[in-house]
């Protein structure tokens, strides 16, 4: 199956990653298409226990954490 399959055109693989107890691992992947990564997820998911976890800049995460302080901050 995995011979006949090929990523989204949406989608930009970085890096397949293997973990060092041998159990598993991880693709880091771009998209701007979320769609993209349900279609893999859903041909694989059958067979793999998978997650998918949306990650952003910290630059981009530290400033999103920073209004949310602010916002809780004003509602005390």
């Amino acid at each position: 199956m995995f011979s006949k399959w090929s990523p989204s055109p949406d989608a930009t693989f970085k890096e397949f990653l293997g973990r060092v107890d041998g159990r598993g691992g991880y693709a880091v992947v771009e998209t701007e298409n979320v769609a993209a990564s349900a279609r893999d997820m859903a041909i694989f998911g059958a067979f793999f226990d998978m997650s998918v976890v949306p990650v952003m800049e910290i630059k981009d995460v530290a400033g999103i954490g920073a209004e949310a302080v602010e916002f809780r901050s004003s509602i005390s």
